[in-house]
């Protein structure tokens, strides 16, 4: 897009936008334009300072117009959606935007991208601190040596449900030596064969047919939900003689107690588990 940057660079008030970025004689404001031509230089903008870049829209609609924009002008830019809060019964509740949000999240942390576009609501909206984020975030390379218990532990940790069958988004399952697990940021499935603790083997493998592709040095694994149990949150559990199945959500756990009580361990549990509940 170089011939974009040179149009704009030839503009003067782009070129004085730029010079007071570049001095960080902020805020500034930029006026006047329109949904594309708001991409075109915010692309520039990144383009020439290789700074990254965070766009703050009013709405969802507008922050996914502008990512759309941006991706066709071949600028790396990942939109974190809004949360989406369940308030009813759970089972069969899709959890696809917080999987995106989770896969998005993580890319922060890792710097993975050039722009990043969100909505208001989504940028007031608690989410993880960003050590707990990195500890739900690793990596399974052939080679490694792991014990199967050590890997459903690390994988409960991160917010995966073990199932009998490997076939959705933040699911695995154990069969022997063999290991199947969906990552939340993967378009499918992978196959881990075991050799006693070490990984032998690493392949995607197509859920329908179980026909295994080529095989993989390594994947990433990244977190299945934003509320992440722990050791000390079960024992702060555990001191308040409350109970949750292991497919309840977190949230509406800390939902119920927030309703009920009042009472000063609930509002530590609350802090604890990072989660925000309206007055």
């Amino acid at each position: 897009m170089d011939f974009l940057n040179n149009i704009l660079n030839s503009d003067s008030d782009f070129s004085s936008l730029l010079k007071n970025i570049e001095k960080n004689r902020l805020p500034i404001a930029c006026t006047g334009l329109s949904s594309v031509h708001k991409a075109v230089v915010i692309s520039a903008i990144h383009s020439l300072t290789n700074r990254k870049i965070a766009v703050i829209t009013p709405d969802e609609s507008s922050a996914a117009e502008i990512t759309n924009d941006l991706l066709s002008l071949k600028t790396d830019c990942i939109n974190l959606p809004s949360r989406d809060y369940c308030i009813g019964d759970i089972e069969g509740y899709s959890k696809e935007y917080e999987h995106k949000r989770t896969d998005t999240l993580s890319k922060l942390l890792g710097g993975d991208f050039a722009v990043l576009s969100l909505s208001l609501d989504a940028a007031l909206q608690y989410t993880l601190p960003p050590e707990k984020l990195k500890s739900a975030n690793f990596t399974l390379k052939s080679g490694d040596t792991i014990s199967t218990a050590d890997l459903i532990s690390k994988l409960i940790g991160s917010g995966y449900v073990r199932t009998d069958i490997c076939e959705g988004l933040g699911t695995f399952s154990v069969r022997g030596g063999i290991f199947d697990i969906y990552p939340t940021s993967s378009s499918n499935p992978y196959r881990l064969e075991f050799w006693g603790d070490e990984i032998d083997t690493i392949s995607p493998f197509d859920p329908d047919t179980q026909r295994r592709g080529d095989a993989v040095d390594e994947i990433q694994i990244t977190p299945a939900q934003e509320v992440l149990y722990d050791n000390t949150l079960l024992e702060k559990l555990k001191e308040l003689d409350f109970y949750f199945d292991q497919k309840d959500s977190l949230d509406r756990t800390a939902l119920d107690i927030a309703k009920t009580s009042k009472n000063e361990k609930f509002i530590d549990l609350l802090e604890l588990s990072n989660i925000k509940i309206g007055e």
